[in-house]
């Protein structure tokens, strides 16, 4: 599988980066990212003046997947924070949109916190920001970008 230069000769330093930035959650086991997360929940890094997805980067490094593929990583857990390897599989856009459903989440819900589906608990994390810039957890989310 083809995979950017600059990720092969970063792979170590760019694996202690992302296990570094995570929280295990007891209950999903979940790795849940604990850097800078963009507007839906998902963690953003910059490895090589480029930024990444933190969930297609696992999903690189741990079960090969090939980061120039048109394929989508889904999360099992429907957690967008998470990063756990065996929460994540390729997918197509169809079958991510198909997903939609089962985890209540959609575009256009203006910000809210929705429920994440048949998964939820109460330590999963809503996949949208408060306009106040927090989580639905109530704790604030990372501004600092890695």
């Amino acid at each position: 599988m083809q995979r950017s230069n600059a990720l092969r000769t970063h792979d170590l330093r760019l694996l202690e980066r992302l296990l570094a930035r995570r929280t295990i959650n007891p209950l999903t086991g979940c790795w849940e990212w604990q850097g800078r997360r963009d507007r839906w929940g998902y963690g953003r890094i910059t490895v090589a003046h480029r930024r990444y997805s933190v969930h297609r980067l696992s999903a690189a490094l741990f079960l090969g997947f090939d980061l120039t593929s048109p394929l989508h990583i889904l999360h099992r857990c429907h957690n967008p924070p998470c990063f756990c390897p065996n929460h994540l599989r390729p997918g197509t856009h169809q079958e991510n949109m198909r997903d939609q459903p089962a985890r209540r989440r959609s575009p256009g819900c203006g910000g809210t916190s929705l429920s994440l589906g048949p998964t939820d608990s109460t330590s999963n994390r809503a996949c949208h920001r408060t306009a106040a810039g927090s989580t639905s957890s109530g704790r604030a989310s990372a501004s600092n970008s890695t």
